[in-house]
């Protein structure tokens, strides 16, 4: 049986055929991310649960090997025709990326890590596709990138103004869309499907992050209600190892990467509004103006905007 045949095949078939799948998948994106940054930030700021970063990426990644292991299992662990360095980056999407924003959410809320975050990759990964692939930016989406920039510096300084030790968390924060950048370089040039590709990220940082998150996993294990631990099963495991990808891939595919990514820029105000909610962080004048610059520049710098333009001159040429 493979790996298609585990999900029922008419009702995916109806899904795949439903004019607005891909807007639906973008949104189901969009409320991935946002459960797994709320999630996180809750298993690491409130206590109640006895855990470190490595320990909840034991978990993310132990349960998406589980669920994805048809997929790797047939494949292999090394894809073939991959050199070793674009393979490496590859892998940087993994157990380093997670690592990195958990424990930045150790240090800043997860109102602010939204913005800068989801603000940041486009930025790094843009200019790493510029260095590394050719890729040309045209002036829209340099101005787009450009507003994303004081969109996250409106964050910051909030932040900042508020806890000055918040600092290591927007730099973990750097770091976790460093990885993100080198992850995406590296995923186009090495012309896997996305779902080997995060089949191969699952196994590989489950591997990398159990010496290290076994002993906190344990703990939390013998020490936390079960509830708990189902809890974050479900959001870093089921949520953001597996869905969260595999929607925005099939969003990117059915809508374009571009729009997609358009789409996923509400991400921010999402988990602002989210966090607020459930977590009972404020709404700072700083993060929420923030957040709707960023919302803003990431969608000028998708590409959304200039294609609105050219269509509506097409339209007015009629």
């Amino acid at each position: 049986m493979s790996f298609t045949d585990l999900a029922p095949r008419r009702l995916g078939a109806s899904f795949l055929a439903f004019p607005a799948a891909g807007l639906i998948a973008a949104m189901l994106t969009v409320a991935g991310w946002t459960t797994w940054v709320v999630g996180t930030r809750w298993a690491m700021a409130s206590g109640a649960l006895e855990i470190d970063p490595a320990g909840l990426a034991v978990i993310r990644f132990g349960v998406a090997a589980l669920v994805l292991s048809p997929v790797w299992l047939r494949t292999g662990l090394k894809p073939k025709g991959v050199d070793l360095r674009t393979f490496l980056g590859l892998l940087l999407a993994g157990a380093p990326f997670v690592a990195f924003v958990s424990a930045g959410l150790g240090h800043a809320p997860a109102a602010q890590s939204a913005p800068v975050v989801t603000g940041l990759m486009p930025v790094v990964t843009g200019a790493l596709a510029v260095l590394f692939l050719g890729d040309r930016l045209d002036r829209i989406r340099v101005l787009g990138l450009a507003i994303v920039l004081a969109g996250i510096a409106v964050v910051v300084a909030g932040g900042l103004m508020q806890d000055a030790g918040a600092w290591r968390g927007y730099a973990l924060f750097l770091a976790a869309a460093f990885a993100w950048g080198v992850y995406s370089v590296s995923f186009r040039r090495s012309g896997l499907s996305a779902l080997h590709a995060t089949a191969l990220i699952a196994v590989w940082s489950f591997l990398a992050v159990l010496p290290w998150g076994l002993g906190s996993l344990i703990h939390a294990v013998e020490t936390a209600p079960v509830h708990l631990l189902a809890g974050q099963v479900v959001v870093q495991g089921l949520v953001a190892g597996v869905f969260s990808i595999l929607a925005f891939s099939f969003a990117a595919g059915r809508l374009g990467p571009a729009k997609a990514s358009a789409l996923t820029g509400l991400t921010p105000l999402s988990v602002l509004a989210v966090a607020g909610l459930l977590l009972g962080e404020g709404f700072d004048v700083a993060t929420l103006t923030g957040s709707v610059i960023v919302a803003v520049g990431v969608i000028a710098a998708s590409g959304s905007l200039d294609r609105l333009v050219s269509f509506r001159l097409a339209t007015s040429r009629r």
